[in-house]
């Protein structure tokens, strides 16, 4: 009994002093897990805070160029388009225009024979 005894207030004894180094060790004393991430000071603050402020100034500066690229593009095709209309349609008439020539030459060529 007195071994038992002995043998369980041994390895108490040896958890009891080794705990405070292991828990060191692996970084979960206290102050490393409650206290290190609440070190910022109020400069940190306003670092941050700037910062975010110019990111959303590079973006929205971005976004202007892109909508101004798409109105760049926008306009491009459509004048595109227009003049690929204004080219069929002369195409077109064009067409007519021979075809009536043509119809206007036949006829005559009957009349004369």
């Amino acid at each position: 009994m007195r071994s038992r005894l002995l043998l369980l207030t041994s390895i108490i004894a040896a958890s009891l002093t080794a705990a405070p180094a292991i828990a060191s060790a692996q970084g979960i004393v206290r102050g490393d897990r409650f206290y290190d991430r609440h070190t910022y000071t109020r400069y940190d603050i306003d670092e941050r805070v700037e910062r975010a402020q110019r990111r959303a100034a590079e973006r929205a500066a971005r976004d202007q160029e892109r909508a101004r690229e798409r109105r760049a593009r926008a306009y491009a095709t459509r004048l595109r388009v227009d003049r690929d209309r204004d080219y069929l349609r002369d195409e077109r008439m064009t067409r007519v225009r021979e075809r009536a020539r043509e119809s206007r030459a036949r006829a005559q060529w009957r009349v004369r024979w």
